[in-house]
C-alpha cells in the first residue's frame, strides 16, 4: 500500500484502474469535504477583504484592483474568459471521445488524467529526467541551465514525491 500524499496523487490518478484513481479522488477530497465549512469561510473572508479594498482604493470592482496591481486591462481578463468559453465544445467533445476510448459508461473528475492510450509514455528514473530536463531548458539560454543546475543541488525538487 502507498500513502497518498500531494506529489503522489496525480500518479494515482494517472493508474489505468479506475478503481484506483477513484479511491484516490475520494480520499483526498473526502478531507477537503471534511473542511468545507471552514474553506468557505475562509473564501467569504477573502472575497469580503478584496471588495473592501477595491472601495477603499475607488476602484470600480474587486477585479479591476486586481488586476491593476499588475498593470492588467479588465477587457485582456475578459477576453480570457471568452475565449475559454468559446474552446469548450472542443474540450467536451475530447472528454467524449476519450471516455469512449476508455470504454467508461461514465466520464468523472478521476478519469480526466489517464491517458486514452495504453502504456503511453513510461517512466524514467531521476537522473535520466534531469537531462532530459536540462537539454529541453538549453535553447532558452545560460541563465535557465545555471538556475536548474542550482535547483538540482539544493534540493528545490522532491525527487520521491
Amino acid at each position: 500500500e502507498v500513502e497518498l500524499t500531494h506529489g503522489r496523487y496525480l500518479g494515482f490518478l494517472e493508474s489505468r484502474e479506475q478503481a484506483v484513481r477513484k479511491e484516490a479522488f475520494l480520499t483526498l477530497h473526502g478531507t477537503y469535504h471534511r473542511y468545507r465549512n471552514t474553506l468557505a469561510a475562509a473564501l467569504n473572508a477573502g472575497v469580503k477583504s478584496n471588495i473592501f479594498q477595491a472601495r477603499a482604493r475607488r476602484y470600480p470592482s474587486a477585479l479591476t484592483a486586481s488586476l491593476d496591481d499588475d498593470n492588467i486591462k479588465t477587457e485582456v481578463y475578459e477576453n480570457l474568459i471568452r475565449g475559454v468559453h468559446e474552446a469548450l465544445p472542443a474540450f467536451h467533445q475530447y472528454f467524449k471521445e476519450k471516455q469512449e476510448m476508455l470504454h467508461l459508461e461514465e466520464m468523472h473528475p478521476y478519469d480526466l488524467y489517464v491517458s486514452p492510450v495504453a502504456n503511453f509514455g513510461g517512466k524514467i528514473d531521476y537522473e535520466e529526467a534531469k537531462k532530459v530536463v536540462k537539454s529541453g531548458l538549453k535553447p532558452l539560454g545560460e541563465e535557465y541551465g545555471t538556475l536548474l543546475d542550482q535547483a538540482f543541488a539544493e534540493g528545490w525538487i522532491d525527487v520521491y514525491e
